[in-house]
């Protein structure tokens, strides 16, 4: 049509000034389909992309998740707006740009045939109403598409309004075909001065007209796609000025989102559910997918056979269930269990099992704060899971940040829960209420490491020595410990046993390693012990079991600071009479140990005072061999 028409002059020229349009590109990848999972193979992982166009034109070896358009484009789902939430690394950004190439109507030079070839293949293009789909919807819909990402350095509310006036300046500029002589010049003014971004400092409706222009122009409504859209509020509340940051959200993301008759369809990932008591408070209209919903519940992360059959292509099937136990443990919606994708293919590219996820979080030291500031039960609740016990409590429906308190249980759990550190156990249900335990072996590893501080790389050496039985070697090193940390610092109750008896656990958790197990607060013999470690059968290098009663020197009044050094000591001294007049060594002289250590331990502030004895089995009874005390 365009070949056949009359060109002028001015045609020619605008003509001339534009870029050839994309080619397509071929796809390098293959194909490897079974039991309905496909693994499109290239020559290498992605392990640093994120975009669906880079993944595929880079020849990334990927698993094929299409089939979510299929899902959020269907016609029974009545659904207007779409939040679904997922911890971080889990896809939601791939995600998120695949809708928009797929959805998306091309602006030059992109083009559809361009489009189409990122699909080739794919289980969308493939499936039954794939044909439909691609009718209907692909290359065909106007976009806003952007992320919330890349607010870290913000730490006053000026710069964050700075940000997202560059943001929306940034979305006017991809869609400046707009300005043509069909807009009115008021209407042409203003967009220019948006997209020229410190000329237009009022942002508060902007998207809301873009997508007015856009739904005009297309004579179309619009789809809109955000990625990450809790992090602002989580930059804001670390910075202190959550209120600022929520109402000028509220208001730009609420005029666009809600009752906007520009809007046919919205989706949104991020990792917290604020939606009712954050900036999109007031929207009635949105619908939230937590790991637990049906819909969407394989979208994201990796599902056990999606795991298996990219194992399964690197050769390394063998290492399934050493795979499963690190990297596993996400129960989704009907049991479905979800492996963390981005962890499983940084093995498959070192071959190393090691914590690439909690190696790149970023921003717990929130989480970390309000674990030492939690009650007295949570922090029992914590030693249970470390155990590997489960625990029962709610989750909030919604969480919002004006309400983190350690102090409040449920805050702290819904947070654990939608930052991935805890997962539901397929135990719960309407009647058992929810319950909660640590998903995986990586994810333990940030557990310890709020526990333990900046002591979690000293922490092999001070259980060498306790399992070795050189008691006083290892209370030495747990005083220096202790002072150096800086875990105790502003704890709002340091008269309490559960906070040395939480860092205790903590830091000795990597028995576990070493083929031994620990329990806290268990009944043996005649009462409950603080804290019994035990060998495994798994037990090699040494075999030690430990028993350790923790007391705390309590001050007359909460502004008695007075270190007093013979109270600390007839305190230890305490704990270990305990130890022995409740016999909790009961069953352990038929137990696999050869190594017995009782230790009684009394802190107060950053001091602690031990009294400990050591034992070595002949026969069937307990030998002293060693007795110690640091005072």
């Amino acid at each position: 049509q365009i070949l056949n028409c009359k060109w002028d002059a001015l045609s020619l020229t605008f003509a001339k000034s534009l870029p050839l349009a994309f080619p397509p590109r071929k796809r390098q990848q293959t194909m490897i389909k079974k039991d309905g999972v496909m693994l499109h193979v290239g020559n290498k992982l992605f392990l640093g992309q994120s975009d669906f166009e880079e993944i595929v034109n880079g020849n990334h070896t990927f698993i094929d998740k299409t089939l979510l358009i299929a899902e959020f484009l269907d016609e029974t789902d009545p659904t207007y707006v779409a939040l679904v939430l997922r911890p971080r690394r889990f896809g939601k950004t791939t995600n998120i740009t695949m809708l928009k190439k797929f959805l998306s109507i091309p602006i030059h030079p992109d083009n559809e045939l361009y489009r189409r070839e990122l699909f080739k293949g794919t289980l969308i293009e493939t499936c039954d109403i794939g044909q439909d789909l691609f009718e209907k919807h692909f290359c065909k819909h106007p976009v806003i598409s952007f992320s919330l990402r890349g607010f870290e350095d913000c730490s006053t509310f000026y710069a964050m309004a700075n940000n997202l006036r560059g943001l929306v300046a940034k979305l006017y500029k991809e869609h400046s075909y707009l300005i043509n002589n069909t807009m009115f010049e008021a209407d042409r003014e203003r967009f220019q001065l948006i997209y020229q971004e410190n000329k237009y400092p009022r942002i508060g409706h902007t998207l809301f007209e873009l997508s007015e222009h856009l739904a005009r122009y297309h004579r179309k409504k619009c789809v809109v796609l955000i990625d990450e859209y809790d992090h602002p509020m989580d930059i804001a509340y670390r910075h202190g000025y959550y209120g600022e940051a929520r109402d000028l959200f509220a208001s730009l993301m609420g005029s666009l989102l809600k009752d906007n008759e520009n809007l046919w369809k919205a989706f949104l990932v991020g990792v917290s559910r604020v939606a009712q008591t954050g900036y999109l408070s007031g929207l009635h209209n949105v619908e939230i997918y937590s790991m637990h919903a049906e819909r969407y519940a394989d979208k994201f992360g990796f599902t056990h056979d999606e795991t298996s059959i990219i194992l399964e292509h690197y050769e390394l099937s063998e290492k399934m269930d050493a795979v499963k136990c690190w990297y596993d443990g996400y129960e989704a919606y009907n049991g479905l269990h979800i492996y963390n994708p981005l962890s499983v293919n940084k093995f498959i590219s070192t071959k190393e099992l090691d914590t690439y996820w909690v190696d790149t979080a970023g921003g717990t030291q929130t989480i970390s704060m309000l674990l030492w500031h939690s009650t007295e039960n949570f922090k029992n609740d914590i030693i249970s899971l470390l155990d590997g016990n489960s625990i029962k409590g709610s989750i909030l429906p919604d969480l919002y940040y004006g309400t983190l308190d350690g102090s409040d249980s449920a805050v702290l759990r819904t947070l654990l829960y939608y930052a991935g550190y805890l997962t539901k156990d397929k135990s719960s249900n309407m009647e058992n209420g929810d319950i909660l335990r640590i998903p995986n072996k990586e994810v333990k590893t940030q557990w310890l490491r709020w526990l333990q501080g900046s002591s979690f790389k000293t922490v092999h050496s001070l259980v060498n020595k306790l399992l070795a039985g050189r008691l006083s070697d290892f209370i030495n090193e747990l005083k220096s410990i202790i002072k150096e940390t800086l875990l105790f610092h502003d704890l709002p109750d340091k008269q309490v046993e559960s906070n040395y008896h939480l860092f205790i656990v903590g830091l000795l958790a990597l028995v576990r390693d070493y083929g031994h197990e620990c329990k806290s607060n268990r009944e043996e013999g005649y009462g409950r012990f603080d804290y019994r470690i035990t060998p495994t059968e798994k037990a090699i290098i040494f075999r030690t079991a430990v028993i350790m009663e923790f007391k705390i020197r309590k001050s007359k009044n909460k502004d008695d600071e007075e270190f007093d050094e013979r109270d600390l000591q007839k305190l230890a001294m305490d704990a270990l009479q305990q130890i022995d007049r409740n016999q909790y060594d009961t069953g352990l002289s038929s137990s696999s140990a050869n190594i017995l250590v009782k230790c009684g331990i009394a802190f107060q502030g950053k001091d602690c005072y031990a009294v400990g004895t050591v034992f070595k089995k002949e026969g069937d009874k307990w030998v002293m061999i060693d007795t110690f005390k640091n005072f």
